[in-house]
């Protein structure tokens, strides 16, 4: 099993409406891609600038349903939206 965590901080400038929409299309990706097991986005319950704003938090059984994931279409789609609007690191490890 693969842990895949990702923590995402919005650029300067991007309205309350776009982070939203970004938040709500990772939210809904679960239902579109077979390969993920679980599936979490959190909200800061904070606000601070030195602080990331979202988290995502999912599992793959292994190596190769996360890289399908990454190829997944509907999840290039909000990639390229968030790539846009948002910097963010992640961390993969094994179960």
């Amino acid at each position: 099993m693969i842990k895949h965590i990702l923590l995402f901080k919005f650029k300067q400038g991007v309205c309350e409406e776009e982070k939203n929409k970004g938040i709500e299309m990772l939210r809904a990706l679960e239902e579109k891609v077979p390969e993920i097991k679980e599936w979490e986005i959190g909200v800061q319950r904070e606000k601070s600038d030195r602080l990331y704003d979202f988290a995502q938090v999912s599992s793959f059984e292994n190596i190769e349903d996360m890289k399908n994931f990454g190829k997944n279409p509907e999840h290039e789609k909000i990639k390229a939206y968030l790539k846009e609007r948002a910097d963010w690191i992640k961390v993969d490890y094994d179960l």
